[in-house]
């Protein structure tokens, strides 16, 4: 007798973790959004959200949304990249490869750079600011320290000539200070001291898929995420490379964003397969069968509060605020 009730014990818990179902709250067009997709979720220093779509920016204080367009001076296309420099300006990349900005409550489209792709990626490093660009390479602006601002109109553009590529997806900075850049020519490493670009681990890191969003981690290692070929995960420390895919229990290989959270856990964003978790070596997918709406993901943020917001492409922002259950299985004795 007590045999089966501790198999009825063990059927119930069972159940009960299959059954799991996670909250995720959602911001979209009925909460004031623009546009359903999102192309980049961004927290500026003051922890209020920015968030680019087709449209222009939306800007969600966690009680209502404003939505700026060209209209409110802001340059036309969606906003495919956001980044708040050192003066507190915000500034934003554009879909069709405008360049604006917010300062002092006013936006102003910058018309020096004949970026002529989406602009993918904003960075500052050092006395510069860095534009990642399709078409148009990369660009490199200088600190205008008297304008509290960057000077525009003196900018310095990388190509495939120089070294890089005139495709450049993502660019971030590492820890010991290097830059790396995401190309459709591989990774490339931007050395400081001579102003040059290198192939970064040509022998360790395989080329076959094109590279799509990177992470450098907590723990120092290199999460690469690529269009079809799943994950990357390089170890600096003994100079070796492990990879995830869909036999390795991914939910798709189509890798969109990487982001870690303040408990070490990596989140994957995939397009077509939803969302991914990685803890230690334990995969987990959230998808429509347990709470997240969208299988196709476009940009990840782990907030100052470490709330995980997603950026999707047909569900508008998604907040994950912890593992919670909505559904319950009623044990009855």
């Amino acid at each position: 007798m007590r045999i089966i009730k501790l198999i009825a014990i063990f059927i119930f818990f069972w159940n009960l973790s299959s059954a799991q179902h996670y909250y995720f709250q959602e911001i979209s067009v009925s909460e004031g959004l623009a546009n359903e997709k999102i192309y980049k979720v961004y927290e500026d220093k003051n922890h209020f959200i920015w968030l680019g779509n087709e449209y222009g920016v939306s800007f969600y204080n966690g009680i209502q949304t404003i939505n700026y367009t060209s209209a409110d001076g802001l340059g036309i296309g969606g906003v495919k990249s956001i980044f708040q420099d050192r003066f507190g300006n915000m500034i934003f990349g554009h879909y069709d490869g405008a360049i604006s900005y917010l300062k002092n409550d006013k936006f102003t489209v910058v018309d020096s750079l004949p970026i002529t792709g989406h602009v993918y990626q904003i960075i500052e490093s050092n006395d510069y600011l860095w534009l990642a660009t399709v078409n148009s390479g990369a660009y490199r602006i200088k600190v205008n320290r008297k304008k509290d601002g960057w000077d525009f109109s003196h900018a310095v553009n990388f190509l495939g000539k120089d070294g890089l590529s005139d495709r450049v997806f993502k660019i971030t900075e590492l820890k010991n200070g290097n830059l790396l850049f995401i190309t459709d020519a591989g990774l490339k490493k931007y050395d400081q001291q001579s102003q040059k670009f290198v192939n970064y681990k040509k022998n360790r890191i395989p080329g076959y898929f094109q590279f799509t969003s990177i992470l450098e981690a907590s723990d120092g290692k290199l999460y690469l995420g690529t269009h079809t070929g799943g994950l990357y995960i390089f170890n600096p420390q003994n100079d070796k490379i492990s990879f995830l895919d869909e036999k390795k229990g991914l939910s798709n290989n189509f890798i969109t964003d990487l982001v870690e959270d303040k408990q070490g856990r990596i989140w994957i964003g995939t397009f077509g397969g939803g969302l991914n978790m990685l803890k230690g070596k334990e995969i987990s997918i959230f998808d429509n069968t347990n709470g997240f709406p969208d299988k196709k993901i476009q940009s990840l943020l782990v907030n100052f509060e470490g709330m995980l917001l997603v950026g999707t492409n047909d569900f508008g922002l998604q907040l994950f605020k912890g593992f919670q259950f909505l559904k319950f299985m009623i044990y009855k004795s």
